[in-house]
């Protein structure tokens, strides 16, 4: 299993000079996790842009048609991340459901955080 570490020098105490080193370590399981919190605030950014300029209705269709828009983006980078990471994760069921719960806790909050923002300064 492959293994990214990074590593940091901190200052504890600036007049000491004391150093303390902080690893961390990045399995393929979280590198997935952390990409899919960023591709659910891409994908609320997206969702909101689409729900304002492309498919504005005062009925609930913005809002199905981003929650649409959100699925197609997770299931597209489900197989773009599947063909990469097939090989390095045991089981192939935990590239599907790893951080589906925060892809689309992200993907809400960054929605309606940017919807109100296009909605509030945009016009």
């Amino acid at each position: 299993m492959e293994e990214t570490v990074y590593t940091w020098a901190l200052f504890k105490r600036k007049h000491l000079n004391i150093y303390t080193k902080v690893r961390f370590t990045m399995t393929p399981i979280v590198k997935l996790y952390w990409l899919r919190v960023l591709l659910g605030a891409i994908a609320g950014v997206v969702s909101a842009i689409l729900a304002t300029w492309v498919y504005a209705a005062s009925d609930y269709t913005p809002l199905l048609n981003s929650i649409t828009v959100a699925l197609a983006l997770y299931v597209v980078t489900y197989y773009l991340v599947k063909g990469k990471l097939k090989d390095k994760i045991e089981q192939q069921s935990k590239i599907l459901s790893t951080a589906i719960g925060m892809y689309f806790f992200t993907w809400i909050t960054i929605f309606v955080l940017s919807y109100t923002a296009i909605q509030v300064f945009a016009f």
